[in-house]
């Protein structure tokens, strides 16, 4: 039986999505999408709202119509499996979602998704070259940072870059000493460490970003608001963006990037 404040899932066109019970009717309830708030509730029939966090547990022997048992049992892989997700999230210290601390607390939250947080580039360049070692806190969304070596968390750099030609000297992974680099050429290595990330733990198919409260899919920047050019939020914007094509591209050919 679901009540005011449940947790759920709702069956949108091809995917089990995130939701939260407002409201419950006679034969619907008012729900809405974690990542839209409750100003933008819906009613959805019973029939296609699976209560609790997780992802619902399928029979294989069921096709056909919309319940929660319609859907194929057996996880997709490779060129097969569904997009992962990329999802803008606003901070607000009153919700849990956007607020990277408290959504990593969660374990549910945690079990199919990766919180991608703003990082300063020695920390990112560290966390390359030592993936298994614990690192602090950060300001902002950089509270994932403790995360990240767990897999539940990854940083991408924002420097802070004033452009995306600014230079630094840098080691990525595998490399014997640090060389000089633009900060495209770190972000775009950034990025690869994303999709190999995914390639590793498949069961993560979401991946959480901080978003500028005044563009919901544009980059948000918290503390290094003013000290990160616009041509490098924009670059960063457009890569998690495409993403998803970045995963599903490696997923077909079998080769990491």
């Amino acid at each position: 039986m679901l009540t005011v404040g449940d947790k759920c899932r709702v069956f949108c066109k091809t995917q089990w999505v995130p939701a939260k019970v407002l409201r419950v009717n006679k034969k619907t309830a008012k729900i809405y999408y974690i990542r839209s708030g409750p100003k933008f509730a819906i009613d959805v029939p019973f029939d296609k709202i699976w209560k609790g966090w997780k992802k619902p547990a399928i029979r294989k022997d069921s096709f056909g119509g919309g319940k929660a048992d319609c859907v194929l049992s057996t996880k997709r892989i490779g060129r097969h499996r569904k997009l992962v997700e990329v999802v803008p999230t606003i901070f607000d210290p009153t919700q849990v979602m956007g607020n990277f601390g408290r959504m990593l607390n969660d374990a549910n939250i945690r079990s199919n998704s990766v919180c991608i947080f703003n990082d300063n580039t020695n920390q990112w360049e560290f966390a390359g070259l030592h993936p298994t070692t614990r690192q602090p806190a950060g300001g902002g969304n950089a509270i994932a940072r403790p995360w990240e070596y767990l897999g539940d968390a990854i940083g991408i750099p924002t420097g802070p870059y004033a452009s995306l030609t600014e230079m630094k000297y840098v080691q990525f992974p595998g490399e014997d000493s640090r060389s000089l680099r633009s900060a495209k050429e770190i972000i775009d290595e950034a990025f690869k460490r994303v999709v190999r990330k995914q390639l590793a733990n498949p069961d993560k198919d979401i991946f959480y970003y901080s978003a500028d409260e005044n563009d919901g899919k544009r980059l948000g920047l918290g503390i290094f608001a003013n000290a990160v050019g616009d041509d490098v939020v924009e670059y960063h914007t457009k890569k998690l963006q495409d993403l998803p094509y970045a995963i599903q591209k490696a997923r077909v050919t079998g080769v990491a990037p």
